[in-house]
């Protein structure tokens, strides 16, 4: 997991502080922790994923609820970075 994160850190995190997120990324996923992430536990999260796209509980997600996840989802972070300027 490291070796695959490493990959995508950008240049301003230390080696050290990316390795804290990694640890920290699988630990989320091994929701038995045993050390190993299971398909059932990577396919439960995904699955919680997939619920928070799918608005209207029909099973599937139309491009209009992917732009209404996206929006929340920026909205929530510009929030969230004037809260922190304040």
């Amino acid at each position: 997991m490291r070796a695959y994160l490493s990959k995508k850190r950008p240049k301003h995190v230390s080696q050290e502080q990316w390795n804290v997120k990694a640890d920290h990324h699988f630990a989320r996923k091994d929701t038995n922790k045993d050390n190993v992430i299971s398909e059932e536990e990577y396919m439960a999260r995904h699955h919680d994923n997939f619920k928070g796209y799918d608005r209207d509980g029909s099973d599937t997600i139309s491009l209009e609820e992917m732009r209404i996840y996206w929006e929340t989802e920026r909205a929530n972070l510009e929030k969230s970075k004037t809260e922190k300027d304040d």
